[in-house]
């Protein structure tokens, strides 16, 4: 068995235009992309985790934030990132429970 993890990427209006996906690290060496209009699913191993999310601008890595959860088998974790509205500051990572 698994666990599963939901990602979402919310954008407020003003940055409807910029940014088509965010990147999500798992762990500092899966990443995936979250796209901004779909839900992404991952099957995950129960256990401690950590998960930084943050959108490429210029090259790099902007709005970053990280999270670190622990997570048991047949749980359901909606994550959602919220970038931030300037890409000098961190974005936002809220963790919901879908059980």
């Amino acid at each position: 068995m698994s666990a599963k993890l939901i990602f979402k990427f919310k954008k407020n209006l003003l940055q409807i235009f910029q940014w088509s996906s965010a990147n999500a690290v798992i762990d500092g060496k899966n990443t995936i992309k979250v796209p901004w209009t779909q839900e992404t699913e991952l099957l995950i191993n129960e256990g401690h985790h950590r998960i930084q999310m943050s959108f490429p601008y210029m090259g790099s890595e902007s709005g970053k934030a990280s999270i670190e959860f622990n997570i048991r088998d047949e749980e359901t974790f909606i994550i959602t990132y919220k970038p931030p509205l300037t890409i000098l500051t961190g974005g936002t990572i809220l963790v919901e429970t879908n059980n």
